[in-house]
């Protein structure tokens, strides 16, 4: 799809299967609570078309409820991370589990994933 459309994707949103989109996404409002710098103006490349330059990207997930990890209902995630966070959850199983982790529920798990990817 990028080639066809000749656009490089930074970020994807990324929704569980049983997710349902029920009020718009504020984009800019969940970069600025995940800690991402957004920049709008300033010597960029971007600056001329007005656009925002995304610099210390992070992942952004639901705020719901987490059980003391990370809901895995709707994520935004940095290109950069997107092997990480998609595919680290199969990756990591065996050893995740084989080290006795304790692991109580999905969004703990998602939670010891992402940090043991490195994923901010």
């Amino acid at each position: 799809m990028q080639m066809k459309n000749k656009f490089h994707y930074d970020m994807v949103l990324r929704l569980r299967d049983n997710s349902v989109v029920v009020l718009p996404f504020n984009l800019h409002q969940a970069l600025i609570r995940s800690g991402s710098n957004l920049t709008t103006s300033g010597s960029n490349a971007n600056e001329a078309s007005g656009e925002s330059c995304i610099s210390k990207p992070r992942a952004v997930v639901k705020a719901c409820a987490s059980w003391e990890g990370y809901p895995d209902k709707a994520i935004f995630v940095p290109r950069q991370y997107l092997r990480q966070t998609l595919a680290g959850p199969m990756v990591l199983y065996d050893t995740i589990t084989k080290h006795g982790v304790p692991i109580v529920n999905t969004e703990q798990y998602f939670k010891h994933v992402l940090q043991r990817q490195g994923v901010p």
